[in-house]
This record gives structure tokens, C-alpha cells and sequence, in this order.
């Protein structure tokens, strides 16, 4: 059986990747971005300084890289606790005031910055292939589950939507980053207007159905 030394080299390289991100989230959560030493990193994970630039340019990408690690880690943490209410729930209403809830928990000032960081490190990261292939598989695989998700709660007959539930998905998911325009607007009143439309919308598309 013949070798295939470019699956090789890049099964090596991902392997690679994967590493400096574990050691960097590391690093960031124990000394934030400010003091985030690079020279650990490199000893902690015994990689070289420049297999480390080849994948993230310098230290700065590297940051980023573990801030889109960690941005990552609270999307994949959002979509069990929906999976959670999906099968606690007892009607399709249970999810949408779950979903109200969700809207209105990222109001306020902390949500405005949580959003600002998201979308600057999501720019960032972009510049960087590596994260680039981080973050679609992420994306790809946090959508199927959230796609899993919605159809569980049609087979639990909570709720009959009008059109397919990976439009659905996308949407919601759309939705809640493209929050970043109302936060333009710094108004409590169009805020709350906000949250009905999506509601609204969000019910109208899934049909959630009431309590027995």
C-alpha cells in the first residue's frame, strides 16, 4: 500500500494547528490578552517560533486565535443548553420563551461589547487561513446540531414549521450576530421593538405548538 505524503503533511499540520490553539486558550484564560506571554506558548506546547508564525503570522494572531477558540467554545455551550430545553420542554411555547429570554439576557451594555468583540475577533480571524478553517468547521458543525436540534422538537411535536428548519437555523443564528446594528442605534426602545419582531418572526416560521 503506497503512502500519500500530502494527506500526511497536512494531517501533521491541523495536528499541529490544534495544538498551539489548546496551549494559547491556555495561556489567554490564565494571563489574558494583555500579558499573553508568546514564549510559553512555544514551551508549553514544543512547537517552534516558526511553525507557530507559519499558522498565525505572529503574536497577535495567535491572541486571536484563542479568542475565536474561546468565542467557539461559547457557541458550541449556547447550542447544548438549546438542545437541553428542546427536550425538557413540554410545548413549542417553552422554546420561544426561551428564545425571548435569550434576546433579552444580551441587551444592555455587556451584551453591546460582547457583540463588538465578537464581530472584531470574527474580522481578525478571517485574515488568518488556519482560523478561517477553524471556524468553518465550527460553523459547519454547530449549524448540523443546531439543525438536529429543531428537528428533535418536530419529532417531539412541539412544533410543525412553514418552511425547512435549516433556513430556520440559519436564520436564528444570522439573527443574533446582526444584532450588532441595533446596538448602533443605543436604544432601549428600539431594543425591545427588536426582540418582538424576532419573536414574532421566529414563531410565525416554527409554529410552536401550545400546551395540551
Amino acid at each position: 500500500m503506497s503512502s500519500n505524503p500530502g494527506r500526511r503533511t497536512r494531517s501533521d499540520g491541523r495536528a499541529t494547528r490544534d495544538l498551539i490553539l489548546r496551549v494559547a486558550r491556555r495561556e489567554l484564560t490564565e494571563s489574558g490578552p494583555v500579558a499573553f506571554n508568546l514564549d510559553r506558548v512555544i514551551e508549553a506546547s514544543g512547537v517552534s517560533r516558526s511553525s507557530i508564525y507559519h499558522h498565525f503570522g505572529n503574536r497577535a494572531g495567535v491572541i486571536t486565535a484563542a479568542e475565536t477558540l474561546e468565542m467557539l467554545s461559547g457557541y458550541q455551550q449556547a447550542n447544548q443548553l438549546t438542545r437541553d430545553v428542546i427536550e425538557r420542554a413540554s410545548s413549542g411555547e417553552e422554546f420561544i420563551d426561551f428564545v425571548r429570554a435569550v434576546m433579552s439576557d444580551g441587551g444592555g451594555e455587556s451584551g453591546h461589547r460582547s457583540r463588538a468583540r465578537r464581530i472584531a475577533t470574527l474580522a481578525a480571524a478571517e485574515q488568518i487561513p488556519a482560523l478561517r478553517d477553524v471556524m468553518c468547521e465550527a460553523q459547519v458543525e454547530g449549524m448540523e446540531f443546531y439543525v438536529e436540534t429543531l428537528e428533535r422538537g418536530i419529532e417531539r411535536g412541539l412544533m410543525d414549521p412553514v418552511v425547512p428548519v435549516r433556513g430556520v437555523a440559519h436564520l436564528i443564528q444570522s439573527v443574533l450576530l446582526g444584532r450588532a446594528l441595533v446596538d448602533l442605534v443605543d436604544d432601549a426602545d428600539v431594543e425591545r421593538e427588536w426582540i418582538e419582531a424576532v419573536v414574532v418572526a421566529v414563531r410565525g416560521l416554527l409554529r410552536p405548538q401550545p400546551a395540551e
